[in-house]
């Protein structure tokens, strides 16, 4: 059961990191150039809780993912 923990504690933090790679280092410069695609930021709390909100579901998506491999038993 740990050796699941660990997957999905790990594969979050992968996706964390992934998404902050890419939407903010790689494409930080494209914010001013088209800022209708980028949310606008009226209170910085909204902004913090939406980031925190879209981590929840990345790890809850891994689990759910490493959940279902387990279950169907495809480890070998």
């Amino acid at each position: 059961m740990e050796h699941i923990v660990l997957a999905i504690l790990l594969s979050g933090a992968a996706a964390t990191v992934t998404n902050w790679f890419f939407g903010g280092v790689l494409f930080h410069d494209k914010h001013p150039a088209y800022p209708e695609i980028w949310r606008r930021v009226r209170e910085a709390a909204g902004e913090s809780k939406a980031i925190a909100w879209s981590m929840v579901l990345g790890f809850l998506t891994c689990g759910v993912f490493i959940l279902t491999y387990s279950s169907f038993r495809l480890h070998g």
